[in-house]
């Protein structure tokens, strides 16, 4: 798969978002390496990272540490399913916004807000990336440092 968007992509370099360890790839240029914060789920907190770890060292790709948030209207997604957690509301604003500044403190450079494959409420670029991004130290916003929905 990596190797069909290479050929479209050109000279762009290829990231993956993986959804699982072995979702892992030589041909990638880079990876997030993502940590369902907004869940409660160890597995996807930090045991698939455990488990890609030593793969993504050997490789050598570039490593973007992501802080990857569920935000919706409640609704239950396959994203959800999958990672058997919940998505916290758009109408958290404040939730999101903490859970974001805690990525940031714990060493994540980006931030990636997703409301799930086919959900019917988008996340509200006025609201939580308005929120997420304008109160973290490390100024990440879209066009930035900032990877959005």
């Amino acid at each position: 798969m990596v190797d069909a968007v290479r050929q479209i992509a050109g000279q762009i370099p290829v990231v993956i978002f993986p959804g699982s360890q072995l979702q892992v790839s030589k041909n990638a240029d880079g990876i997030l390496f993502l940590s369902l914060i907004s869940g409660r789920n160890p597995d996807y907190l930090i045991g698939q990272q455990i488990a890609a770890a030593p793969k993504i060292s050997k490789l050598g790709i570039e490593v973007l540490p992501t802080a990857y948030l569920l935000v919706n209207d409640g609704e239950i997604t396959s994203v959800h399913a999958v990672s058997q957690t919940l998505p916290i509301l758009n109408s958290q604003s404040n939730l999101v916004k903490d859970t974001a500044l805690a990525g940031h403190f714990l060493g994540m450079k980006y931030v990636f807000l997703d409301a799930g494959s086919g959900a019917k409420s988008s996340i509200s670029p006025s609201n939580q990336i308005g929120q997420a991004g304008g109160s973290l130290p490390c100024n990440c916003r879209r066009g930035d440092r900032y990877v959005g929905d």
